[in-house]
């Protein structure tokens, strides 16, 4: 219930190696959390921070990959009209 809040302190333990459910759920919320720390970091300015996609498929990397470049991008040309 947390996860699905928006709460991804939640620790998941999967059961075993064979948990499937368990160890993607546990990925996920790793990943979740990953994303987060990288919106903090572009919420704070920080416009250089890196996106590591998951897979050719990671929407969300993607759509963060082309936010912090376009800001950056944004940020160099207000930096030289000044």
């Amino acid at each position: 219930d947390l996860i699905a809040q928006g709460d991804y302190s939640a620790q998941v333990q999967p059961r075993s190696d064979k948990d499937a459910l368990g160890n993607a759920l546990f990925l996920m919320t790793q990943s979740l959390r990953e994303a987060g720390d990288v919106c903090d970091a572009i919420a704070a300015g920080d416009y250089s921070v890196e996106i590591n996609l998951k897979s050719d498929r990671d929407a969300l990397g993607k759509a963060l990959s082309t936010m912090t470049k376009n800001l950056r991008d944004s940020t160099n040309i207000s930096l030289r009209e000044d």
